[in-house]
């Protein structure tokens, strides 16, 4: 019976994904306790921790999407497909989970709270539905219609389903509560300086996570959120820096602009694609050559839109490294302050040049060299640059939508 061999596969899966995930974990710990410098070590550890379970739950993903495709093949619903592809994810993300925060609590002598693993696990579910309700839009089109247009929007689906889902599960993963009168003095005091003093602050309890950050919040009301460990970890001096920091993303409303920035990339892609195809159809009358350059197009968009919401994202978090300096704030004393949350983050401060056009944050080595390459200038080719990029992608838009109109509407 095919629920047999479901539950069989089903079962070989996880076999198989906890062998890996096991042998993942005895040699992250053996590694760490072979070391002398385990500061250091618990850093680069924890590093490769990320990427590993990244590349390992990405293979998982196909290797389970694979299973699902061959067994039930043209014997099941497609929207029962959905249903097995959650329970695989949702299996990879709990488990996962349960190893991830094992082999922190060594490396990174972490202590978690029972309550940690409920909200995570509840936030990831709900974030797991809810961004492969939105993937599998485009994709039961494709199945309804084998119109191969729809494979256009997968792109986006997944951008889209992938924001929401961090969305999720970092606005419920973390109890929120007010900034109490007696902390964050130095928090208010710099709010004040600045006039905006009524803004709203919450502070996120980490609940044992080693989470150390600041973050400015809110589209039309803004709020600044402070997590529980960065209050308890970071000196004064160095939360003055980094709210200063978060005061630059608000004084630029990089909140608004950054979803702008996005939005404008979703229609440049859009755009793109369907104004490329719109000219191959029109000059290509072969359809086997014309569905393979309809292949091509979406590759050659979809590399374009991988790199581009990432690098709006960093040019903000430059422009607000530059409002730090342009604040009266020495730049020793904001470096000191980035080196200190990468470093009670356990985050490397530097990456690869590949690595980090997919990172919404610029590196430590490359934001201290923007910082001294800054320092004593008012002005610097990065400053109101996310405009300019909404300006160039606005006129790549337009651009692309007119080759549309005319080759996919009014001569087709």
């Amino acid at each position: 019976m095919l629920w047999i061999k479901n539950v069989i596969a089903n079962l070989i899966f996880l076999i198989l994904y906890f062998s890996v995930m096991t042998g993942l974990k005895i040699y992250i710990v053996s590694r760490y306790e072979k070391s002398v410098e385990k500061e250091k070590e618990a850093t680069k550890l924890n590093t490769f921790l990320i990427r590993s379970i990244f590349l390992v739950n990405l293979i998982f993903g196909v290797t389970g999407s694979i299973f699902i495709i061959v067994l039930n093949s043209d014997k099941l619903a497609f929207s029962r497909h959905f249903y097995l592809f959650i329970v695989y994810f949702i299996e990879i993300f709990i488990i996962s989970i349960f190893f991830a925060t094992s082999i922190q609590a060594k490396i990174l002598n972490q202590k978690l709270k029972n309550a940690f693993f409920l909200r995570q696990i509840m936030s990831g579910f709900l974030g797991l539905v809810l961004m492969f309700g939105i993937i599998f839009l485009p994709v039961v089109q494709i199945s309804k219609t084998g119109d191969i247009k729809y494979l256009y929007f997968i792109s986006v689906a997944i951008f889209v389903g992938n924001y929401l889902f961090y969305l999720v599960v970092f606005n419920l993963q973390y109890p929120k509560r007010k900034l109490k009168e007696n902390e964050g003095k130095i928090i208010k005091e710099t709010l004040k300086k600045f006039e905006i003093e009524s803004i709203e602050i919450e502070v996120l309890d980490t609940l044992g996570q080693k989470f150390a950050n600041l973050f400015a919040a809110g589209l039309f009301k803004q709020k600044l959120l402070v997590t529980s460990y960065a209050l308890e970890n970071l000196k004064e001096e160095e939360i003055k820096a980094a709210v200063v920091h978060e005061i630059g993303h608000i004084k630029a409303k990089h909140g608004q602009k950054i979803l702008y920035g996005w939005f404008l990339a979703i229609l440049y892609y859009l755009s793109f694609v369907f104004g490329l195809e719109s000219i191959v159809k029109f000059f290509v009358p072969n359809f086997e050559f014309y569905r393979s350059i309809q292949i091509i197009i979406f590759l050659t968009g979809t590399v374009q839109f991988l790199f581009l919401p990432s690098f709006i994202s960093r040019t903000a978090e430059i422009e607000a490294d530059l409002f730090v300096l342009k604040s009266g704030i020495k730049r020793e004393e904001y470096e000191s302050a980035l080196k200190t949350l990468y470093a009670i983050n356990y985050i490397k401060g530097d990456i690869s040049n590949a690595l980090e056009k997919v990172q919404s944050h610029p590196s430590l080595k490359n934001r201290i060299k923007i910082l001294a390459e800054a320092e004593n200038k008012l002005k610097r080719e990065d400053e109101h640059k996310l405009d300019k990029i909404c300006n160039n992608l606005t006129a790549a838009c337009a651009l692309f939508a007119t080759v549309y109109l005319v080759f996919g509407v009014i001569l087709s």
